[in-house]
């Protein structure tokens, strides 16, 4: 009975942490949810699924949840910029996260030549 919807989002498991004090249990942990951007690997008998881990207020608690709130915010700030340089962004811009990532604007001409 156990359905792929219960994959994507964890809930914390308060019961490890002490009562009595100001903050919920439920906000003391932290929850695992699946990275969706990212493929899901099988290697030998191992399923590798890639998640990230927040806090319950959205603070990162891994080393993903920056890198993928970077790449959303340069999608949002490459789209306005190359809106504003009268390019067609109807179709949205993709950008990936890369050991080194750069951008290079190029005029139309010299990429043609090269």
């Amino acid at each position: 009975d156990f359905k792929g919807k219960a994959l994507i989002k964890g809930e914390t498991d308060g019961s490890s942490y002490p009562n009595g004090g100001l903050r919920g249990t439920h906000q003391a942990g932290g929850y695992l949810a699946i990275d969706t951007s990212s493929p899901i690997t099988l290697r030998g008998d191992t399923i590798f699924i890639p998640s990230v881990f927040v806090s319950y207020y959205g603070a990162s608690l891994d080393e993903k949840t920056p890198l993928l709130r970077a790449n959303n915010a340069l999608n949002a700030e490459g789209s306005r910029l190359f809106e504003k340089l009268g390019l067609d962004v109807s179709s949205g811009i993709r950008t990936n996260i890369g050991l080194e990532q750069e951008m290079f604007l190029v005029p139309r001409e010299a990429y043609y030549n090269r």
